[in-house]
């Protein structure tokens, strides 16, 4: 709405003082607030205002300083000429924004003259306050312009609010008529405003909704009742179309009349997407949480059962929905509700997995379950509960197959020891038999691989493991037997660097014959008669995984021939260092440094 200045020279004409008072008087009452110095006439600009209808402030501190008035609401402020600087000081001081009416003083009192000298646009000079007429003029022309500034800023940010939010802002009028949409039609829909005004609303709808959205419509114009959130579809001006969200209200005259319709519409196409995957997502979730076969409750950080979703084979004796609303400690027994709220506790403070086992009664049967608790929120927890009794009774009898079957591995080595140990008395029994010297060789010979293989059976009956011996043990033992068989305790001793490993079956046997012959060899041929001597056994891996490991035996006596020959050996134990280094998948070195050394390199057999 416009407002139309008052020209400046109507304050010029000069006016009578026979007119009656009501004439001057202005619509509204304002609260004008004066300081004039001269009292005779501030009590004269007093007397002219009240005729006016207008409520006279004064201020308490002569030098026009913010004072309790300056919480009032003030319209205007009239002052002399001479305090102009005083009066702009006591705006910036008090916050207000007020039109200003200077007074040149002093003046004859009765002048009829009314000279104005207009200052700015808020402010004028006027030299005569008696004549109401000009006194009212100058008043209302100063709080039009004030109000039209006020009105032009208001609608300025309208417009800039209009032009930046994502939303079309639109009236139409009776007969659904653009009469305004803001310009953000151009981006929601592509259509400049100018294509917009005076076309129906509906108009702009998908073809096959026109018939259907009519009607609904129709029913808010008949009662003239608000529109809220009503979905439909917009044709874009490219041709696509878009989901869109329409909310407006009734518009009435001042004497009630119905005008139209304002609101807002809104693109949801995006946010449509997102709820539609949201549903999606929803609905993959609730059907892999119903295909858990398991009962799942929801606990808050307080322990209160929020909600649940039943178990598809219900074993419990009580029924979740008879303790929803309630507390941990109020339906579960202390034993079992303490570390269930102690897992929720822990399960909020790490966001890591919590689970525990435990047994409880259900349908008079004392059965096990498993309860496993996850984080679902800030304040609350996910509690899969699950019926392991039958898979406790399956691990159960696991173990005892186990044991059964631990039991007779167990008794299939001790047999086999018990088995070579007959063999190694059988040769001893023979060698009583003979005198021959290079038989009872021989029989000493396979009595000691005989006991070799002999002691890891036994090793492996009294160890935990049934498939892997502690080979440096084994070695310590072997070592020890040697030395008593060829009585060597006295002038040959032992030097072991043997790592911390463990050998199976297949790849302990062959190494433990492989250093029985070495080290026989040793005690037999290293040494000359009644020297002192040392035997070094060396097995360490060579690479991280441990899967190839090199054995060394040294021993600092005689050496070995010259210009020997390994492949053209005929003694039977030289021939099984050889064979065993193939089973082994190995390869052998042999050579002369301060005495004879044997250097085997092999990788683990699985």
């Amino acid at each position: 709405m416009a407002v139309a200045y008052w020209p400046i020279q109507w304050l010029l004409i000069p006016l009578t003082q026979d007119i009656e008072i009501d004439h001057f008087s202005m619509k509204n009452s304002y609260k004008i607030l004066i300081h004039i110095q001269e009292g005779c006439y501030q009590t004269e600009l007093n007397t002219s205002l009240n005729l006016l209808g207008c409520d006279v402030i004064f201020p308490t501190d002569p030098k026009l300083k913010s004072t309790d008035k300056s919480t009032e609401i003030i319209d205007l402020m009239i002052v002399d000429s001479a305090n102009q600087a005083a009066a702009q000081e006591y705006l910036l001081e008090s916050g207000f924004n007020l039109p200003i009416i200077y007074i040149d003083s002093p003046h004859p009192l009765n002048s009829t003259s009314s000279p104005v000298t207009q200052i700015d646009k808020f402010s004028l000079t006027l030299t005569q306050t008696t004549n109401l007429e000009v006194l009212r003029l100058a008043i209302e022309l100063l709080l039009q312009r004030q109000e039209l500034s006020r009105f032009q800023a208001n609608e300025a940010r309208f417009r800039k609010i209009t032009e930046t939010i994502d939303e079309i802002i639109w009236e139409v009028d009776q007969n659904l008529i653009f009469t305004y949409v803001s310009p953000k039609v151009k981006d929601i829909l592509g259509y400049e405003t100018t294509e917009i005004l005076g076309q129906h609303c509906l108009s702009l709808l998908m073809p096959e909704q026109q018939d259907q959205l009519t009607t609904v419509i129709n029913s808010f114009l008949e009662m003239k009742q608000p529109i809220a959130n009503l979905e439909h579809i917009f044709a874009h001006k490219e041709g696509y179309y878009l989901l869109v969200e329409t909310s407006g209200i009734p518009v009435f005259s001042e004497q009630d009349e119905w005008q139209g319709y304002q609101g807002v519409t809104r693109d949801i196409t995006e946010r449509q997407k997102v709820q539609e995957s949201l549903l999606r997502s929803a609905a993959t979730n609730r059907a892999l949480i119903n295909a858990i076969p398991d009962l799942i409750l929801r606990i808050n950080r307080g322990g209160k059962f929020v909600s649940y979703k039943p178990a598809n084979r219900h074993s419990f004796q009580f029924f979740p929905e008879d303790f929803l609303n309630k507390n941990v400690d109020q339906v579960l027994p202390p034993a079992l509700a303490e570390p269930t709220l102690t897992a929720v506790a822990a399960a909020l403070k790490t966001g890591q997995l919590q689970t525990f086992e435990y047994q409880f009664r259900a349908r008079d049967k004392l059965q096990f379950w498993e309860s496993r608790i996850f984080i679902s929120g800030d304040e609350e927890v996910m509690v899969l509960i699950r019926d392991i009794s039958d898979r406790k009774l399956v691990e159960e009898e696991l173990r005892n197959s186990l044991l059964e079957k631990d039991l007779l591995v167990r008794e299939v080595h001790h047999r086999v020891k018990n088995n070579l140990q007959v063999i190694s008395s059988i040769f001893s029994l023979q060698s009583q038999a003979t005198d021959d010297p290079q038989l009872l060789n021989i029989l000493e010979e396979s009595q000691d691989r005989i006991r070799s293989m002999a002691l890891i059976h036994e090793q492996l009956y009294q160890s935990n493991s049934l498939a892997k011996i502690d080979f440096k043990e084994y070695i310590n033992s072997l070592t020890q037997n040697l030395l008593h068989s060829y009585s060597s305790f006295e002038r040959v001793k032992f030097h072991l660097e043997i790592e911390p490993i463990t050998l199976n079956l297949d790849t302990a046997i062959p190494c433990g014959l492989l250093i029985n012959e070495l080290v026989s060899n040793a005690l037999k041929h290293g040494f000359f008669p009644d020297q002192a001597g040392e035997v070094k056994i060396k097995i360490h891996s060579l690479n991280g995984d441990g899967r190839q490991l090199c054995l060394r035996v040294q021993d600092n006596g005689v050496g070995l021939p010259e210009n020997l020959d390994i492949t053209q050996a005929s003694s039977l134990g030289l021939r099984l260092v050889r064979a065993l280094t193939r089973q082994l998948r190995g390869e052998l070195e042999m050579y002369n440094q301060n005495g004879a050394i044997f250097k085997i390199t092999f990788f683990r057999l699985d």
